[in-house]
């Protein structure tokens, strides 16, 4: 673990509520390992990823150590345009450690009312609650068994 250490680790999944402004909170223990300022990056399958300022470097760094003007790289380049065009760079939490998401990046994620946040060990996740519900609606102590098998399978 060279960029975290296991005390920085995030674990855990929290449901907030955008407020009347646009804003919110992101779970205090997301927010003291991300930091005051940190990027918001699309994610798959219609969530968005919050990433530290010290892990956007080493998730994206085949993209950004490409020569662009390299035809062979035209498919990198044209994702990491995607990426980048879409993402959110210094995103800073307020006092009450909150963040403002505005109405184009309300209509880009389908953001209605209640947020999901995901730990992912080393950035978070952020889910419509709609989304995150069709998605992992069938997360429960009796489906964990085959979610640990088939999380076995993969690793052989």
């Amino acid at each position: 673990m060279d960029m975290m250490s296991a005390q920085n680790l995030i674990f855990g999944t929290y449901r907030y509520s955008l407020d009347d402004k646009n804003r919110v909170r992101v779970p205090q223990a997301f927010a003291k390992v991300l930091g005051e300022s940190f990027d918001v990056m699309p994610g798959r399958n219609g969530c968005f990823y919050l990433l530290s300022k010290q892990m956007v470097p080493v998730l994206f760094a085949d993209y950004m150590n490409f020569n662009p003007l390299d035809p062979k790289n035209a498919d990198k380049n044209m994702i990491a345009t995607h990426l980048f065009a879409m993402s959110r760079q210094d995103m800073k939490l307020d006092a009450q450690s909150r963040i403002n998401l505005d109405k184009d990046f309300q209509k880009t994620f389908h953001l209605e009312k209640e947020l999901v946040f995901v730990g992912k060990a080393t950035y978070v996740e952020v889910w419509p609650a709609e989304k995150w519900e069709r998605v992992y609606g069938d997360l429960s102590p009796e489906s964990l068994d085959g979610i640990l098998d088939r999380l076995a399978s993969l690793g052989e």
